[in-house]
């Protein structure tokens, strides 16, 4: 399990290639019978071929057994996750329609299993943005307000700041810089209190 932790890291937080770490984590788990170990580690695999390598086909191979994985375990957190890579690896490519299908199917999981990160991710780093790119600003702020409303009554701080910088780029689409700075004065503090450099920086390139 470090290995494939080490290896989500790596896809997180740095230009170190992930995938000796995951593949050997993979192994390791099939050796031994762990299924919660190799979900883990081939979801991270998943979504760094899909993200980082803009490699379709070999996030889908990853793909086809984390559904059945998911599916044989009734995990509808497994199945939300994977819908996520799947809206990632659409996002990337332009598919912005399939992108958000995809993220609207996890969010709807991530209500099944009351899994508020899981929201959080399929709007603030998905379905806003496709929505946004698609010019459905309307949509894309209304999906992202209701977001940041649940993850206020379940979620700590340091993860609701990135739906709020979703909306604000809903506002920058806009053309509304005014909107789109009173959306992040209230994420201010809390991406400074958590000591959440990357996400600050991120708030001002926004």
């Amino acid at each position: 399990r470090p290995l494939a932790a080490q290896g989500a890291v790596f896809t997180l937080a740095t230009a170190e290639d992930p995938m000796p770490a995951l593949t050997r984590a993979t192994e390791i788990a099939r050796s031994i019978g762990d299924e919660w170990l190799i979900t883990y580690a081939r979801w991270w695999e998943a979504t760094y071929l899909a993200v980082v390598r803009c490699d379709s086909a070999g996030a889908a191979a990853a793909l086809v057994e984390l559904d059945e994985l998911g599916r044989r375990a009734a995990s509808a957190n497994c199945l939300g996750w994977n819908d996520w890579v799947r809206g990632a690896d659409a996002w990337v490519h332009g598919r912005l329609e399939e992108a958000w299908a995809e993220f609207e199917r996890g969010l709807h999981k991530s209500y099944e299993c009351d899994e508020p990160l899981m929201d959080c991710m399929n709007v603030g780093l998905g379905g806003v943005w496709a929505l946004t790119e698609l010019g459905r600003y309307d949509q894309a702020e209304a999906v992202g307000i209701a977001s940041i409303a649940r993850q206020r009554r379940n979620l700590d701080v340091c993860r609701q700041g990135v739906t709020e910088m979703a909306n604000a780029r809903v506002a920058v689409a806009r053309g509304d810089a005014r909107l789109a700075a009173r959306e992040l004065v209230g994420i201010d503090e809390m991406v400074r209190g958590a000591g959440q450099i990357g996400r600050a920086s991120c708030r001002e390139r926004v």
